[in-house]
């Protein structure tokens, strides 16, 4: 028996073959795989004459083996004309096989099989689209260089095909000046082996990228050789670490030339899980707890919470805000993964009756007669302050409350989940306002910790003389607190938060209205009369500080909606409105600025991330919907709509967005609407990481995008819930292109891609 012997052709002595398929017209060069016919050498034959691909037939033109099918006849050419459509020898998939080693096609042309190539000239960037990629994928990729000692490389990116320099690339694989091949580390490249590489030789890179870590692991398969781990869990480059997703992959070169052509893409299966903290309270009767879930393995964070328990156990918002209920009880929470819903994680409650005390006032109360009960109510929240402790509630009566003098509440803080609440008595609504002799020049203000206002309506603290400011509400010093359902306006200011005396962090402003807050007699050195009124504030110098707007509506004042001026910590703006602001209130007589929301300035190094501003609408403000105003710090500005700034004013520096700090500044910009924002929809800088937004997509906007332009009910009554009021101004109409036109950045969304814009379809 001859002994079997595997040769590098079917045929040696058959080089290189033409194949005419008798069922097109079309011509391929091609060479013999070595597995053919029933794929190995029986003994006596010279090359395999099985039948699986057809019957033996005849020696053509001198060489030694041949095979045929039904519809391919093999002849040897000596003219080689180039593979299809460009592709060069080991680049294609074609026919019924793969190709191997050195061969171009297999026989039968299969067009759709072959794969994308692009090449990297010096100093320029090329790159073609895939599939976006938002969590861990592999992507295989053949790199030729075209000449040795070039200073080139095969890249992943996100954003635009073209014109893309070194630092927004996110993974790269260099074929360097030292003629060895590297993979960026974060801020520099390194490499596990020397592998160096050769001009006109095909590489095999093969990368594991984890998009939601922000890392990839290079291997690298030289020709004729096996695959080397080039690196593992490499960083990607610094400047795209905060990169949401990749689109693109390409060449960049600065010397020579570098051809690229993808092998294959497949996207991995991801291990999605959820962590709910904390992961056990105990929690008083009619008493709050505030729950945070951290999703790991999905750039989607987004959960749904629950209370497992159908009845009996409370309530919990959307925001992670548990509410006990009024009686003992065992009861769970869970955080559902909206990336995966089969992940989730529960937290164990436990509901007890505590001794905790309800305190009452009452416009017809008194502070020296009445005892705080039910039916001999105080009249002040600076008498129920003296007796006050964690836990307790101080209820108002509904009717109006003329204070006599500012209501300071200090040395008193509640704890984690037994929080000091003010809450309005339920059903009803207490209205606090200056008696005629009023003294002071803010209505209530607070310092302290967990203190939760609920309810309160607080009017008239007006501007009387121009060197004060006059303040609603104000707070110097508060942390862990919430200011919810509160309706502050007629003021000189509304709500302002600062951390003059002491920690201002972890506070939440939840579904309040700050409105007709004005300054018309203001003399303060720098300002003018008009200039300074806004309706929120939050002004902190601590950069660790957190603070959230959410849900809540600013309008008609005299300046700006939003102001953050200073605000060295981390804000998050989300799901709020600010119409109508720069002007003197209740008409469109000019006043102050009139942006809707003003995010700086900020004066920390190094551009940390302080500001999320996602899913709001500024419209028909004085100046910018959005302006930056110096703000030197990162922000992630996503699915928010401006629409009709630059409103009946007197400047032509006005619009929808405004961010001009870049390149220095790198602001995260997408999934925005801009439409009718008089000279300036979007005034950018050269702005990286903007994108799917609606001035910088292949999109029209016009009024039939919308299911109304007409701002009928911005200002109505809120909804039984606290929350704004159903209308369908700015939403989108059916039909809209901008529905499904946004980039995924973690919001939860509808249909097959998040829509742009602040709602939702």
């Amino acid at each position: 028996m001859t002994p079997f012997r595997r040769r590098m052709f079917c045929c040696a002595a058959l080089p290189i073959v033409v194949c005419a398929c008798l069922s097109t017209t079309r011509t391929t060069t091609v060479t013999v795989l070595d597995d053919c016919g029933n794929a190995r050498l029986d003994e006596g034959e010279q090359c395999d004459e099985g039948s699986i691909n057809g019957v033996p037939c005849d020696v053509v033109d001198g060489a030694s083996c041949q095979y045929c099918s039904a519809t391919c006849q093999w002849a040897e050419v000596v003219d080689i004309s180039p593979c299809p459509q460009g592709q060069v020898v080991g680049e294609c998939k074609c026919g019924d096989a793969p190709v191997e080693n050195d061969y171009c096609c297999d026989g039968v042309w299969q067009p759709d099989a072959c794969p994308a190539c692009v090449s990297g000239a010096s100093g320029a960037y090329m790159g073609t689209s895939m599939e976006s990629q938002t969590s861990a994928f592999e992507i295989v990729l053949n790199v030729t260089p075209q000449a040795a000692f070039v200073e080139a490389a095969v890249a992943l990116s996100y954003g635009t095909l073209t014109g893309l320099v070194w630092t927004d690339l996110a993974t790269i694989v260099r074929f360097s000046p030292t003629g060895t091949i590297d993979a960026r580390n974060g801020s520099a490249y390194e490499a596990l082996v020397l592998m160096p590489y050769v001009s006109g030789q095909s590489y095999r890179v093969r990368e594991v990228v984890d998009v939601f870590r922000h890392e990839y692991s290079v291997s690298v398969t030289p020709p004729n050789g096996i695959e080397t781990l080039l690196g593992d869990n490499y960083a990607f480059r610094t400047e795209q670490q905060s990169v949401q997703s990749l689109d693109q992959w390409g060449a960049n070169s600065d010397t020579g030339s570098l051809r690229v052509c993808l092998v294959s893409l497949t996207p991995l299966a991801t291990s999605v899980s959820v962590q709910v903290t904390p992961t056990s309270a105990t929690v008083g009767t009619a008493a709050t707890q505030q729950f945070s879930a951290s999703v790991t393995g999905s750039a989607n964070t987004a959960v749904v919470w629950s209370v497992d328990e159908a009845s009996g156990c409370g309530n919990i918002a959307s925001n992670g805000l548990y509410t006990a209920p009024s009686s003992a009880a065992a009861c769970h929470v869970t955080a559902t993964s909206v990336a995966d819903g089969t992940k989730s994680d529960t937290s164990v409650i436990t509901i007890v009756e505590l001794a905790l005390r309800a305190y009452y006032l009452s416009p017809t109360g008194n502070d020296v007669t009445g005892d705080g009960s039910a039916n001999a109510p105080w009249f002040t929240l600076n008498r129920a302050w003296t007796v006050v402790e964690a836990g307790d509630t101080i209820y108002l009566r509904g009717g109006t409350y003329e204070i006599p003098s500012e209501q300071h509440l200090v040395g008193k803080s509640g704890s984690a989940g037994n929080m000091v609440r003010v809450w309005a008595y339920p059903g009803e609504t207490p209205l606090i306002r200056p008696s005629s002799t009023y003294p002071d020049f803010v209505g209530i203000s607070v310092s302290g910790e967990y203190i939760h206002f609920k309810g309160l309506e607080i009017a008239w603290f007006e501007q009387r003389e121009g060197d004060h400011w006059y303040n609603g509400i104000t707070s110097n010093s508060l942390s862990h607190s919430i200011f919810e359902l509160l309706n502050v306006h007629h003021n000189g200011f509304g709500l302002s938060i600062s951390n003059g005396g002491g920690p201002s962090t972890d506070n939440l402003v939840l579904n309040s209205d700050f409105h007709h807050n004005s300054d018309p007699v203001t003399t303060v050195p720098g300002c003018e009369p008009w200039g300074g009124s806004d309706g929120l504030t939050i002004r902190i110098s601590d950069p660790n500080a957190t603070n959230t707007i959410r849900g809540c509506r600013m309008w008609w004042n005299s300046d700006d909606g939003v102001d953050l001026w200073s605000n060295e910590g981390m804000i998050v703006i989300q799901d709020s409105w600010a119409f109508w602001n720069g002007f003197k209130p209740g008409n469109f007589e000019s006043a102050g600025d009139g942006n809707g929301f003003k995010l700086g300035p900020t004066y920390a190094d190094g551009n940390p991330m302080k500001r999320r501003i996602v899913n709001n609408l500024a419209f028909q403000n004085k100046m910018w919907g959005f302006e930056d105003n110096g703000a030197l710090c990162n922000m992630e500005i996503y699915n928010n709509t401006a629409y009709q700034n630059c409103f009946a004013g007197d400047t032509t520096f006005c619009g929808g967005y405004h961010f001009r700090l870049a390149p220095d500044v790198p602001y995260y910009m997408k999934n925005n609407i801009s439409y009718d924002n008089g000279n300036n929809e979007a005034a950018l800088d050269d702005l990286t990481n903007v994108s799917h937004n609606s001035w910088d997509l292949p999109v029209s906007i016009g009024a039939a995008d919308f299911a109304s332009i007409l701002p009928t009910g911005v200002d109505a009554p809120r909804r039984t819930d606290g929350s704004l009021p159903d209308i369908n101004f700015l939403h989108l109409s059916t039909g809209s292109d901008l529905i499904d036109g946004g980039a995924n950045v973690g919001l939860p969304y509808n249909g097959a891609a998040p829509d742009i814009g602040a709602f939702e379809y």
